[in-house]
């Protein structure tokens, strides 16, 4: 993660999500296709669509993510939504 921009590696690949183009964070045990191997996974909604991950401390990557985007509150699922 960078101060405006979440990078997000899948294999060879890199994908950028600009951090203000976040619109919803939330836990998620989808099993689709995704760049996380974990099934604790979250989802992370943004302009443009969505992509499922696994970060390897979530509640160290929600801090990180709240400080560069002061919209995005705590809702009811354990998740951020922005507001």
């Amino acid at each position: 993660m960078t101060a405006d921009t979440l990078l997000v590696k899948n294999g060879f690949s890199t994908q950028s999500i600009s951090l203000e183009d976040i619109t919803h964070i939330t836990p998620t045990s989808n099993t689709l296709s995704a760049p996380a191997l974990s099934l604790d996974r979250i989802e992370i909604r943004y302009e443009g669509g969505s992509i499922v991950i696994s970060p390897k401390d979530k509640d160290r990557f929600y801090h990180a993510i709240q400080e560069r985007v002061p919209a995005l509150k705590t809702d009811d699922n354990n998740g951020l939504i922005k507001r």
